[in-house]
C-alpha cells in the first residue's frame, strides 16, 4: 500500500473504533458527536476508495491494492482454477461502483 493508503486506512480504522464506542441506545447529548463521527467516517471511507483508485502504476504490477484483489478475487480456490466471467462479474462490478 501507498503511504496515502496506509494513513486513510488508520483513520478509517480509528474513526470506526470511535463510532463504535458510542452506546446504545444514544442519549440526546451523544447524538450529535455520533452524527459528527459518522459523518467524518463517511468521508474517511470515500478518501480511502479514492486512494486505492488513484494508484499510480509503476514497476510490478501487483503493488497496486487493487490489481492484487482482482488478482486473488479471480481464483476459485475449491476448484483450483480461475473463476468464470459470471461470477467474477459482481465482484468487478463492485469495484467499479466504488470508482
Amino acid at each position: 500500500m501507498t503511504e496515502t493508503q496506509v494513513s486513510s486506512l488508520e483513520r478509517l480504522s480509528t474513526l470506526g473504533r470511535r463510532l463504535l464506542g458510542f452506546q446504545k441506545p444514544l442519549q440526546e447529548p451523544n447524538i450529535a458527536a455520533y452524527q459528527q463521527i459518522q459523518n467524518s467516517l463517511d468521508r474517511a471511507c470515500l478518501l480511502f476508495c479514492v486512494s486505492l483508485v488513484d494508484h499510480t502504476l509503476r514497476g510490478d504490477l501487483f503493488e497496486s491494492v487493487v490489481v492484487g484483489f482482482l488478482a486473488v478475487s479471480g481464483i476459485d480456490v475449491k476448484k483450483r482454477i480461475f473463476k468464470s466471467p459470471v461470477d467474477f462479474t459482481p465482484l468487478l462490478s463492485g469495484l467499479i461502483k466504488i470508482g
